[in-house]
């Protein structure tokens, strides 16, 4: 009996190695997955930054393209109606020049 309690009472302290080496095996994988989560976070928050920059740098051209735009056409407004009144001009000169024949 007593042979039997001894060997029933290493069993017990033997599955409670068992027990402490998964419990720390469980820590040591939470322990890993929330630092997976943390990086992937972390990446993801990087990614999203970097989009936000880059579509700042967009806005930014946009609005230079626009501005520039702007600037073209109304030189091309005022190149029109440069042209227009020389057309104008030239007209004017040649019926003067066709009323003198």
């Amino acid at each position: 009996a007593l042979e039997d309690l001894a060997d029933e009472q290493a069993e017990v302290l033997a599955d409670r190695e068992r027990c402490r080496e998964t419990e720390l095996e469980l820590q040591e994988r939470a322990q890993e997955h929330r630092q997976e989560e943390l990086e992937a976070f972390q990446g993801s928050e990087a990614a999203r930054r970097e989009l936000e920059e880059q579509l700042t740098e967009l806005a930014n051209a946009k609005e230079e393209l626009m501005s520039k735009m702007d600037s073209h056409k109304s030189v091309v407004v005022k190149q029109r109606r440069e042209a227009d009144a020389a057309i104008a001009a030239l007209q004017r000169d040649l019926e003067g020049a066709k009323n003198e024949f």
